[in-house]
């Protein structure tokens, strides 16, 4: 997890300080780091691999998810196979595709997850389902400088050109493969204003991509709250990750007082309880991640709620929501 989170800053660092090129040549790729060398460069953007994930492995069956997404072309059924992060971004880059050269011009994935280790390349990130070899579904060359320009707008941590007919796309691993039963609390108060409650919905409905959903899994709870608090899914609802993505597009935004107190002390006494979804197994971690803009003025004392999430064992982590 550490790594991963240190392969974060690293990327937010390098698009924050480097300048994307807008014309891709044979033999580019960026971010470059000051470095000429491509592979090491991968991997100190995108990370080394771990392992060569062998088909229907349990790492298979819980880091992998298929592809079925219509706006792509996919050379083989094992080029539909991939992890969730680069599922998200593969799937963002089709619709800029789609948006600038027409409905009729596709991605063709080429190549994704594999388990075929070829000799000459035994540290490819395909063996993860980290990386693409991709081109323009009319297989025009002349569009691959432009795909490597979309690929980066589509949020892919490292893009090369790497053969003269296909260009290779990488991506950090997910943030999390641990199961853990996370809850969510969104404040909807007035105080948080409707253009930042549409950012918050949309970065939730990103957040809930970079984990393996499911009873078996990663569980996931939503509470939202103003002045009074909304259980919106518990620990064993909508455990799969269009239900989810459905119910977040759906929270309400209440416009009124930030209760924040009621709506940990809801997290704690409702969410956090074996009958709504919290597994008994003390080695999966209970995590609350709290999005508000800060003051607190419904009934119950902020700080006296936080000691009795504390003293639940749940680990509670607040991201600031403002302008």
């Amino acid at each position: 997890m550490e790594f991963t989170l240190l392969l974060i800053v690293i990327n937010f660092l390098l698009f924050n300080c480097q300048l994307p090129p807008t014309l891709y040549r044979y033999g580019d790729f960026y971010p470059k780091k000051g470095n000429n060398d491509a592979q090491n460069t991968e991997i100190l953007i995108s990370g080394g691999i771990r392992d060569v994930i062998k088909r229907n492995s349990p790492r298979f069956r819980k880091i992998l998810v298929r592809n079925s997404e219509s706006n792509i072309d996919f050379q083989t059924e094992d080029s539909r196979l991939m992890t969730s992060r680069a599922k998200q971004k593969i799937d963002t880059l089709a619709g800029l595709v789609t948006t600038r050269f027409g409905k009729n011009m596709k991605v063709n994935v080429l190549k994704a997850w594999t388990d075929v280790v070829e000799k000459e390349d035994k540290l490819s990130l395909h063996y993860e389902g980290r990386a693409f070899l991709i081109r323009a579904s009319n297989n025009d060359k002349k569009l691959l400088s432009d795909l490597m320009v979309l690929a980066r707008e589509a949020g892919f941590d490292w893009v090369y050109y790497k053969n003269e007919d296909s260009i290779y796309l990488s991506v950090i691993p997910d943030v999390c493969q641990t199961k853990l039963d996370l809850s969510i609390v969104v404040d909807s108060s007035g105080s948080i204003g409707i253009v930042n409650f549409v950012k918050v919905k949309n970065f939730l409905t990103n957040l809930v991509d970079f984990f393996n959903v499911g009873l078996d899994e990663t569980r996931i709870a939503l509470i939202s709250y103003s002045y009074s608090v909304h259980v919106e899914f518990r620990l064993n609802e909508k455990q799969n990750k269009p239900a989810m993505k459905e119910a977040i597009n759906k929270i309400k935004y209440q416009r009124s007082i930030t209760a924040t107190g009621d709506a940990l002390m809801t997290l704690v006494n409702t969410i956090y309880n074996e009958n709504n979804g919290m597994r008994r197994d003390k080695s999966i971690p209970k995590i609350g991640v709290l999005l508000t803009d800060g003051y607190s003025n419904g009934d119950v004392d902020v700080f006296y709620a936080a000691k009795r999430v504390k003293e639940a064992g749940i680990s509670m982590f607040v991201i600031g929501v403002s302008d």
